[in-house]
């Protein structure tokens, strides 16, 4: 990305969703990258406080760290989103594998909601509570 120059950000996300399903596939997961370790942890408590009453639930039991199961590269290989910016230094940068389908098919709402909570949970991890509000933009949302 030389798009970014001098540029050094905080943070990055990189929402997938799996190509799997089936058991921890059908499950929000943070992908680690080869650096990837105590803040992601963090990170990764924020987003399962956050997402503890809805549809789409995080549990970090489900996180794979770098070397587990599909998450890992040969040396030079490691090209994906959380690994070009973990060598930006960035303080967190987690990919998140967020299923549509499986044993459970979220709907477009149960998607919305997820955002306003990973919101949430990058407010809570870097302590934003009394800076940033929630808004709910249409009577649809406030439903939610």
């Amino acid at each position: 990305m030389k798009l970014l120059g001098n540029i050094r950000p905080v943070a990055a996300l990189d929402l997938h969703d799996p190509f799997m399903w089936g058991w921890a596939n059908d499950h929000t997961c943070i992908t680690y990258p080869r650096g990837g370790g105590a803040e992601l942890d963090r990170f990764s408590q924020c987003l399962q406080k956050a997402t503890a009453v809805s549809s789409i639930r995080h549990d970090p039991q489900y996180d794979l760290k770098w070397g587990a199961e599909w998450n890992c590269a040969e040396e030079g290989l490691d090209v994906s989103a959380n690994n070009y910016y973990d060598r930006l230094d960035c303080k967190i940068a987690p990919s998140i594998e967020v299923p549509y389908f499986g044993t459970e098919k979220p709907s477009c709402e149960d998607f919305v909601r997820f955002g306003r909570e990973l919101f949430v949970a990058i407010g809570d991890y870097f302590d934003l509570s009394k800076e940033l509000t929630i808004e709910k933009s249409s009577k649809k949302e406030k439903e939610l």
